[in-house]
Formats: C-alpha cells, structure tokens, sequence
C-alpha cells in the first residue's frame, strides 16, 4: 500500500514511475526506525476515556487501595498453556528456508492468583483427563488439578477454589480483596465467603485495569 501510494506521488509529481521500488520503502522505514511487529493484547479496544474505567480508577480502585494493604490485596485470572504447540519463532541463517507445521491445540487452563506484594496462591490447573499417564507413578502435584471435558474453567470449578481460598484466609485470619474480570465463571455467592471481599472489574477493561494481563502471568 506505501509502495503504490509513493508511485501515484511520483506521477503527479512528473517523477519516474520506475524510481519507487520496494528498495525504496525498505530504505524509508531504515531511515524512520519502522520495524514489523506482531501485534497481541486487547489494549486497542479500550478507549483511556471510557466511563467505566475511569469510575474504576477514581472511585473503586481507591476504595479497595484505602481499604486493604498489599499484602491482602488479590488478582486472579485464568490463562491457557497450550502444552503441545511449538514455537513460532526461530533463528536461522538468513538465506536458510525455514518452516512450522500446524500447532496443537492440546491445552489446560491455569488459574493464577497472587497479591501485590507478590504472595502466590497455588496455581489451580485444569485438564481434560482425570488420570493423565504422566501422572502415575506421582504421588504428589505442585499445583491442584481438576478436570472436565474441555478443559475450562467453569462455575463449580471456580466456586471450589473462592471457598479453599476464602477457608484458607479465614485461617490466617486475614480479610482481603480479591479482583476478578466479568468472566460467566466468575458466578459468586457472596453469602458463602467470609474472609473475602469480590471486586468485579468493568467489561471490556481488563487489559488495562487486571494485573495478570499487565505481564505478571507472562512472566
């Protein structure tokens, strides 16, 4: 699109049509520091002006910050690894040919949760299999497991682990908040929590106002 928007310059301009070639757009994006990148997130869908995510900043993100210190302070999001898929970036000599196949669609859904001073909860993954063959002869998993048929998070799922967390909470004698996105599975009975305050984040804001999607899951 650059190259014929050049081209069409050139000829109101009188210039050679055969002096735009695509050695010339190369050299302009050199010369203007324009690099090809893969874009990712959903940061484009959020507008910074939007109503509710400035109420969520004014009002709700300083209740809870003015309420609770750090420590009590919870994220929790669900992100999927995709165990099987191999990488889609390489390195290679720059007139080797390299080529990828059809990435694997085999997955799980991890849960992560953690404070803002950094306390981790244990991850909750879900998988498709209730007795996995790699998991045979373990007689103990880092993380706890559950399963259903596709592998998601689901309302019972989520209901199982607020209630370990808020028991868990309750021992330690600690009251704290936990932030959650609009997800279906997020279902809360809030009368069934004791030690644990749910704050919901306005729709269609996450990637800008979830912690976990800011790169802590990532990282």
């Amino acid at each position: 699109m650059l190259l014929e928007k050049a081209n069409n310059f050139a000829k109101e301009l009188a210039h050679s049509e055969d002096s735009i070639s695509a050695a010339w757009t190369d050299r302009w994006k050199t010369r203007h520091n324009i690099v090809p990148k893969k874009m990712c997130g959903e940061s484009a869908d959020v507008r910074e002006s939007d109503v509710l995510l400035h109420e969520w900043k004014a009002i709700k993100l300083r209740q809870i910050l003015d309420t609770f210190s750090p420590r009590d302070i919870y994220n929790a999001d669900e992100t999927g690894l995709f165990w099987k898929a191999s990488p889609d970036h390489t390195l290679a000599f720059k007139n080797e040919r390299v080529s990828g196949g059809k990435l694997s669609k085999e997955r799980v859904t991890c849960l992560v949760c953690a404070s803002m001073a950094g306390e981790k909860v244990p991850l909750l993954v879900i998988g498709k299999y209730a007795k996995p063959r790699a998991f045979k002869r373990a007689n103990r998993l880092p993380v706890e497991y559950r399963t259903n048929r596709k592998a998601w998070m689901t309302s019972t799922l989520f209901d199982e682990w607020l209630l370990k967390f808020d028991k868990r909470m309750r021992a330690e004698k600690r009251n704290v908040a936990l932030t959650l996105d609009n997800c279906a599975a997020h279902s809360v009975n809030t009368a069934a929590v004791r030690n644990v305050s749910v704050y919901f984040l306005p729709p269609n804001t996450t990637c800008k106002t979830q912690p976990m999607d800011a790169g802590v899951i990532k990282f």
